[in-house]
């Protein structure tokens, strides 16, 4: 009954994404969204198909575990990407709420190349520093991705949730594969 709840919330949030175009301004958030909705619904299909419950368990947690580790290495990744030094004015965050937890991502906007954006970051930041010790309308250091201008980081540091996150991503894959040995 769980995994039929989680198929029919995910698939709504997929529906309102599609609908929102977020595969337009986020493709890798749709992607996202898409790729733990479609692990979900294919392990419940297995549920119900003789003998195919016991990849029901392996799915899940591949689908998870797959999930928080590609957010934690994207993350990590454009840390590293991201090389080149810019300044940018800050135009405030965007914060996104759950019941757990929020995060905070800033937006700014600078110039790299001749081409000027105005987007938030990839890599979210903390509360305080984006409301306490930054100031809107100000220029501050940011780092850009070369490859991928509209994508760039605050701080050249990896964080040690980020860390954790592909730890507790991987150790799900684990449990999941582990599950096909049971």
């Amino acid at each position: 009954m769980e995994l039929i709840l989680c198929v029919i919330i995910f698939g709504f949030i997929a529906l309102l994404a599609l609908k929102e175009n977020l595969h337009k301004t986020n493709r890798a958030g749709f992607n996202l969204i898409l790729f733990i909705f479609i692990g979900l619904l294919i392990a419940l299909v297995l549920y119900y198909i003789p003998n195919g419950s016991k990849y029901t368990f392996t799915l899940i947690g591949v689908t998870m575990g797959g999930a928080f580790t590609w957010i934690s290495y994207r993350n990590i990744r454009a840390v590293f990407k991201c090389s080149d030094e810019v300044k940018g004015t800050y135009q405030g965050y965007v914060s996104y709420h759950s019941r757990s937890a929020s995060t905070y991502t800033p937006v700014f906007k600078y110039q790299y190349n001749g081409l000027k954006f105005n987007t938030q970051s990839s890599v979210p930041c903390s509360f305080r520093l984006l409301d306490k010790e930054m100031n809107k309308g100000e220029e501050y250091t940011i780092y850009v991705d070369p490859d991928m201008p509209s994508v760039y980081v605050l701080e050249k540091r990896v964080r040690i949730r980020n860390i954790l996150i592909l730890i507790f991503g991987i150790c799900c894959i684990c449990i999941g594969l582990y599950g096909l040995t049971l």
